[in-house]
């Protein structure tokens, strides 16, 4: 039951720390569309 536990803990870590990842990355890259493009409203076009 340990070995269980212990690797619950290892993947929801990995999990969250892929979930920020992912996450940052989507912000920032939304954000530099939006820079680019100069509309906000153009994101979806894409």
């Amino acid at each position: 039951m340990n070995g269980e536990i212990e690797a619950i803990v290892t993947y929801s870590i990995l999990a969250a720390m892929l979930f920020s990842y992912t996450f940052s990355r989507i912000s920032s890259l939304s954000k530099l569309k939006r820079e680019i493009a100069g509309k906000p409203t153009e994101d979806s076009k894409e």
